[in-house]
């Protein structure tokens, strides 16, 4: 699963005419093949010519597959609501890409979680909007906590069910993805570095101009509100 995938230029391609998609060895003999030849790119598990499973069956109808590799792995929303309908696929380059994948399959078929976030993130947009002098009064760094801590436990959330669904697939398939990984613990320690960068993205944004140059003290200070 260490194979680098370019998969969205005109010679990656021009490769795969050629030489077919790209392959990527999942264990007892299935592979998860991704191809970029047809309308909409197609991500598979194969055993051999047999397809065991389409990835566009776990994702709502209405949401498309689209490769980036510049600025990949991302649930993308529409312009007018929290509703999501673009699953940004990046580079397969190691095992976490492929939980990635499962990642933003599972933020797909959590509405009421993303529903709730989306919700959250508007109030702190507003809050924001009605403090025009940049006075941060305390509504608008509460509003930035319930903005973290929504978005937080809906990633959080997230991760534990793509991890399951990778050991679901390994019971279902016998496939050795967690072992190919380097076992549960690296895949968790994967897990966590993911979630600090979100968190990362509420703590070091104003909160850094108020004087909190530190992750801990951002933190206590939403905390102390």
């Amino acid at each position: 699963m260490s194979l680098p995938c370019h998969i969205i230029d005109k010679s990656e391609m021009i490769r795969e005419f050629f030489f077919g998609p790209r392959e990527f060895i999942l264990g007892n003999g299935l592979t998860l093949t991704v191809s970029i030849l047809f309308k909409e790119p197609v991500i598979l598990i194969k055993k051999g010519e047999e397809v065991l499973l389409d990835f566009k069956e776990l994702i709502p109808k209405d949401v498309v597959f689209k490769f980036d590799t510049n600025s990949g792995w991302a649930t993308i929303p529409d312009l007018h609501s929290c509703h999501f309908n673009t699953l940004v696929v990046g580079e397969f380059k190691e095992i976490g890409d492929f939980l990635k994948l499962l990642h933003g399959i599972t933020i797909l078929n959590n509405k009421s979680e993303v529903e709730m976030s989306y919700n959250a993130f508007t109030l702190h947009q507003e809050e924001v909007s009605l403090d025009s002098n940049n006075k941060h009064p305390d509504t608008r760094l509460k509003a930035l906590r319930v903005a973290m801590e929504t978005r937080m436990l809906c990633e959080r959330n997230a991760w534990t069910k793509a991890l399951q669904k990778v050991r679901r697939l390994d019971q279902r398939l016998g496939t050795s993805i967690i072992r190919r990984s380097g076992g549960i613990r690296k895949i968790k320690v994967f897990i966590d570095k993911c979630l600090r960068s979100h968190e990362d993205y509420f703590l070091q944004g104003e909160l850094y101009f108020l004087g909190y140059t530190t992750r801990e003290s951002a933190l206590n200070c939403l905390e102390n509100l």
